[in-house]
């Protein structure tokens, strides 16, 4: 435990309360527990999008530093993207650039994106 907190740059917070953590430190704490279990894929959920851009950058290099030395593999998903993929029962159904999204011929990819995009097949525009 404590060379895996070295090694994500938390040990000097191991006698604080989360209370006393700032938003990177806290990404830190959860970066070094999804480590512990020895995980080949990690996958992010909006990692750093609430850091301010300096944090940003220095919880990117501990994600590299870590990839290369631990062999992983991260999935990230975000709001800001040239492709979707869509993932049903741990299986890629659709792989697509997002100008094309409206396109999707996978039916668990189509309910997901009309469950919350609206299509308007006509002009193929797509309204958020």
């Amino acid at each position: 435990a404590k060379a895996l907190m070295e090694r994500t740059g938390i040990l000097p917070l191991a006698r604080r309360s989360i209370t006393q953590t700032s938003g990177g430190q806290l990404q830190r704490v959860c970066i070094a527990r999804a480590v512990a279990c020895k995980p080949e894929v990690i996958l992010f959920d909006e990692a750093i999008s609430s850091l301010d851009a300096h944090t940003q950058v220095q919880v990117m290099d501990l994600l590299r530093d870590l990839k290369e030395k631990l062999g992983l593999t991260y999935v990230s998903i975000t709001y800001l993207c040239d492709d979707v993929l869509f993932l049903y029962q741990g299986r890629v159904t659709e792989y697509l650039p997002v100008s094309r999204i409206s396109e999707t011929k996978d039916e668990y990819a189509r309910r997901l994106l009309e469950s919350i995009v609206v299509f308007d097949t006509e002009t193929s525009e797509v309204d958020v």
